[in-house]
């Protein structure tokens, strides 16, 4: 089973070693590593270059450091670039434990479906673990499954790629997309994945971003949209008056 790694960055040097430090450590060794990085101004290219040097970097099949216009932009570059049976996004800051891509490999092996996931462990800047998550799509209609743990199938990438016009919250939309879609997908009760719970989609703006996408989704109504919009912009003018 031939996977496909990508892995994006921004000025990220520190989170990125930490990154490819993870996919170095894999046990699995059939898959590739495509490297997108935005033009960082720090110390990243030079790390990258050192990877290259390295062991490792015998997987990287591409590696490119020029401007993108965000995060998904970025992901489509890479995705269009891949040529595994199943492609992974690991961003820059998140990293692997050392047997994610075995797992995957051979459940894949044994099993066809179109997209594999699994547990999500939570580390916040301190390093410490936050908690573990896995929710499963069943529950789609209400919040996103662990998107860094999730191996696609490179035949729906073929056909659906992230709506580069949200910034915070295309990977639920990708996901709600190609599960109407008819995409069959296999939950793994394994941590696949260690991710930073200070980045970007956490934020306020991701929050929002997501009820847009549940609305566009018709998974709430105007109503209920209108609500949930209103209640999270009065929850952080409160937080803004009172730096709560």
């Amino acid at each position: 089973m031939f996977l496909s790694i990508i892995t994006i960055n921004r000025n990220n040097a520190d989170g990125l070693k930490k990154t490819l430090d993870s996919v170095a450590a894999q046990t699995y060794r059939n898959f590739e590593h495509i490297i997108i990085d935005g033009a960082s101004t720090d110390t990243s290219v030079e790390v990258i270059k050192d990877y290259l040097e390295s062991p490792a970097g015998k997987n990287v099949s591409y590696w490119i450091s020029e401007p993108d216009s965000g995060i998904y932009n970025a992901m489509n570059k890479g995705i269009r670039k891949a040529t595994g049976q199943y492609v992974a996004l690991l961003n820059s800051g998140d990293w692997y434990e050392p047997d994610t891509c075995k797992i995957i490999s051979e459940k894949a092996e044994e099993s066809h479906y179109d997209v594999y996931y699994g547990l999500l462990r939570y580390i916040n800047k301190n390093g410490k673990c936050e908690m573990v998550i896995g929710q499963t799509t069943e529950m789609l209609e209400s919040s996103m499954i662990a998107h860094p743990t999730c191996f696609v199938s490179k035949s729906f990438y073929s056909h659906y790629l992230y709506d580069e016009h949200l910034k915070y919250a295309s990977d639920y939309d990708f996901i709600l997309r190609i599960y109407k879609a008819g995409a069959s997908f296999y939950f793994i009760e394994s941590i696949l994945t260690n991710f930073n719970t200070y980045g970007i989609s956490s934020s306020y703006k991701a929050i929002k971003e997501s009820i847009k996408v549940k609305r566009k989704h018709k998974l709430i109504d105007p109503i209920h949209y209108f609500i949930k919009v209103l209640c999270l912009d009065a929850l952080m003018l409160i937080k803004f008056i009172f730096r709560v």
